[in-house]
């Protein structure tokens, strides 16, 4: 199918499946965009706590998390692009250059707001909300100022992914993801050569999203040619925008809870050397959502693309999600889960080990569950937004209590656990609300179900084996691991579906 745009590959949305062979391409690509910054933090992030401290690294990790937690200022607006924008390929490049102006528009007022917000409040967090060394104070205000004027290129470059999204065109996402991700880890260990102060290592932060961000520019108009011509933000487009986007803002402001809250309440009850400790192993481990993300945000604009006209491409791509899934998340999360005390050793050191190896254990698990609820969610998000929505509005207050409690009681161990116990409670309700959403989705529900069944008991052996010696832990990890996948494979996953997955990796 074409739309007038030349070099760009573009995908019918009909009642047919779309290629597995596509869809696993795009997934690589996505797992490039994720994985290679992942190896330079493996690098580095050691470097910088060596050399800037637990208490400055801390005060770094804060700051990252505030930025994060400021990205709800999009508003939900990068998947609402790409949604719309899915549904209108082939039907009109006008539609289409509306909707992303509009979109950069809305994106660009609220990403200033944001930066205003930061800024003023800068002082406040630093001096006030958490227990920073006095020598330490000024620095951090400053260091939350230079983040603020980050925000509005982070906020719009969500407009620019979203619109790539839509073409499918992840290779063109995931080469400026890779680049941006390697300066975001390699500039600050540069600056550590001329300077140890964190507001320089902020600024050099601030100069990669501003380069990203035109970066993504850019390839949007090799995209979309008609973004040269008449610039132009539409009235028209905003109510599509903000009725899908509003849902998703609603899950963009209670995101960054579930993702930074624990560290600031860390920061308040404990210390911003905890915070560090809980921190390090915290980010870690996320990026193992890098697996179901690859995959999610390859399927979501062909769930956005097909759920209009009919639902068996969205169920039957479902189904394929668990597949590759649960076999691809289980062999990492085991591998922590066993050995969290040698991974910390190697790449930070004994002592920080001896701090963080349990949470880490703790942690793992609960990105295992969180991982399966994506599958559920990427689907609800397509089609019904204000369901995950309202789960997170639910989910919020009930979690901060516990983290407090928890926190205050246990100590990191007691984040982790609050973690774990929200990420058990999504992942449950998210299925139950596919399931009574969409009734043909159940056989699928219910293979992810049995397959999630057997991960978790193999996990559950392995926190057992927490303190058992090297020798066995090496053992079980290979018993345990290909004891679940030989069942998943021949007992769950049906004899046509095999022969697609083993197609899908097979020379062309």
């Amino acid at each position: 199918m074409s739309s007038g745009t030349k070099g760009v590959e573009l995908y019918e949305y009909d009642q047919t499946p779309p290629s597995a062979r596509v869809i696993a391409r795009n997934a690589l690509w996505n797992l490039a965009g994720y994985a290679t910054p992942l190896i330079a933090a493996v690098v580095v992030i050691p470097i910088l706590i060596r050399s800037l401290g637990t208490a400055r690294y801390g005060v770094l990790t804060i700051a990252w998390g505030l930025v994060g937690y400021f990205g709800f200022f999009d508003i939900g607006l990068d998947n609402a692009l790409t949604k719309l924008i899915a549904e209108r390929i082939g039907k009109g490049s006008e539609a289409i250059r509306d909707l992303i102006y509009t979109g950069f528009v809305i994106m660009a007022a609220t990403g200033v707001a944001g930066g205003v917000v930061l800024a003023v409040l800068s002082h406040t967090l630093a001096y006030r909300w958490f227990k920073v060394p006095g020598a330490l104070a000024h620095e951090t205000a400053l260091v939350f100022c230079v983040f603020s004027i980050a925000l509005p290129f982070v906020i719009t470059s969500s407009c620019f992914r979203g619109t790539l999204a839509a073409y499918q065109r992840f290779d063109l996402i995931n080469r400026v993801q890779i680049a941006a991700g390697l300066f975001s880890f390699l500039s600050p260990v540069a600056v550590l050569f001329f300077s140890h102060s964190l507001v320089y290592i902020v600024g050099a932060l601030v100069v990669g999203k501003v380069l990203a961000w035109a970066a993504y520019l850019w390839m949007c108009f090799q995209v979309e040619p008609s973004l040269g011509y008449l610039p132009r933000a539409r009235w028209k487009t905003v109510r599509p925008l903000v009725t899908f986007g509003g849902w998703m803002s609603l899950s963009a402001i209670t995101d960054p809870i579930f993702l930074y809250s624990d560290r600031f309440v860390l920061g308040v009850v404990a210390s911003v050397s905890a915070v560090a400790y809980y921190a390090t192993p915290f980010d870690m481990v996320v990026r193992l959502w890098l697996i179901p993300d690859a995959l999610n945000a390859a399927l979501f604009p062909n769930y956005a693309g097909t759920l209009g006209e009919g639902r068996e491409v969205a169920i039957s791509l479902l189904e394929k999600a668990g597949n590759y899934l649960f076999p691809a998340i289980l062999a990492p999360v085991l591998v922590i889960i066993l050995f969290p005390h040698e991974i910390l050793s190697v790449w930070i050191s004994p002592s920080f080990a001896l701090h963080s190896a349990r949470v880490l254990a703790l942690l793992a698990f609960g990105v295992f569950l969180s991982s399966i609820a994506r599958i559920p969610w990427t689907l609800l998000v397509a089609c019904r937004p204000d369901l995950p929505a309202k789960l997170a509005l639910v989910e919020a207050p009930a979690y901060l209590a516990v983290l407090y409690i928890l926190s205050r009681s246990f100590g990191l161990e007691g984040a982790g656990m609050a973690w774990v116990l929200r990420m058990s409670v999504n992942c449950v309700v998210l299925h139950v609300m596919t399931w009574r959403l969409l009734p043909d989705a159940r056989k699928a529900i219910k293979k992810n179900a049995l397959m999630a069944a057997i991960c978790i008991a193999v996990i559950a052996v392995a926190g057992v084996l927490f303190e058992a010696s090297l020798a066995s832990r090496c053992l079980y990890f290979c018993v345990g691991l290909s004891s679940a996948m030989l069942i998943m494979w021949f007992c769950l996953i049906s004899p046509d579906e095999r022969t697609e997955m083993v197609a899908v990796f097979s020379p062309s």
